[in-house]
């Protein structure tokens, strides 16, 4: 019985130190890690060295928005394939018959619609190769002394609301060509009605009126008051329709007629029809 209780007691000290030695060996591999040499990335250093540039950066550091330019022999045979995808995604896609011009080159596809808008293009919105990225946006409507130039702050936030809406549909240049197109039907219909203010301004003073019509009723429209329709240069296309404009003129071929009935006068009439074309309409007066 003696025996076999120290065999016992032996089996208990034994245990003991196994444990003991198990929680060492735990807290020396912890401390090891941080007593450890760092292991230097020579092949990188090497190549750094002799050839001033690293072209294996870790994927990582595309999260800090670090954007690193490709060098001069990848540039060409990158924008060839780049020019190839886009054709690809164009073919996939039903442009609208307006789209009076596209074009493709350095890996940028161009949209024009004439007399209206100019849009430059690519993929990459986000970091998707599907989806559509503006570059930039040109209106062409304007007088002649120049055409719209548009804030870059609200080419910006036009852009990325082009974007977005372009993202999240079947039919990108759909969207894209409804809402530049209305944004090119305001301007022209507003730089018209500055161009009526600056004539009554003038020497047409007495000869001409103008009304704006507004879902088939017509607004008296002679003084300043209807500018505050288009502020900027801009119609919020979203809450207002288009207002059209009438212009009656003539107005002193015969003075000494007198009154106010402008029924029997001669107009001409712009307004934006049901397929949001811009139709001008002159009545038979003769």
């Amino acid at each position: 019985i003696q025996y076999c209780q120290q065999l016992a007691a032996t089996l208990s000290s034994h245990d003991t130190c196994f444990t003991q030695t198990a929680d060492s060996l735990f807290y020396m591999h912890e401390g090891l890690q941080h007593a450890r040499a760092p292991i230097f990335d020579v092949p990188s250093a090497i190549e750094i060295l002799l050839s001033g540039g690293y072209k294996r950066l870790p994927k990582c550091i595309e999260d800090l928005v670090i954007q690193s330019t490709l060098p001069e022999d990848e540039q060409k045979p990158t924008l060839k394939k780049l020019d190839t995808i886009l054709r690809s995604k164009l073919l996939e896609v039903v442009l609208p018959k307006e789209i009076s011009e596209v074009t493709i080159s350095d890996g940028i596809a161009v949209l024009r619609v004439d007399g209206e808008f100019k849009v430059f293009l690519t993929l990459g919105y986000r970091g998707h190769l599907s989806l559509w990225r503006i570059l930039h946006i040109e209106l062409l409507v304007g007088e002649k002394s120049g055409t719209i130039k548009l804030e870059e702050t609200r080419r910006y936030a036009l852009g990325d609301d082009l974007e977005r809406r372009m993202a999240a549909t079947e039919n990108p240049f759909l969207i894209l060509y409804t809402v530049l197109h209305e944004l090119c039907v305001a301007l022209v219909m507003d730089t018209v009605l500055r161009q009526v203010q600056v004539l009554r301004q003038c020497r047409w003073k007495d000869a001409i009126r103008f009304e704006l019509i507004s879902d088939g009723t017509a607004a008296q429209g002679a003084n300043t008051s209807a500018l505050q329709l288009a502020q900027d240069g801009e119609l919020d296309s979203t809450g207002l329709k288009t207002p059209g404009l009438k212009i009656i003129y003539w107005l002193d071929a015969d003075k000494n007629a007198g009154g106010s009935d402008f029924s029997s006068r001669p107009f001409l009439k712009l307004e934006p029809g049901k397929d949001t074309q811009i139709k001008c309409l002159q009545n038979s007066f003769v």
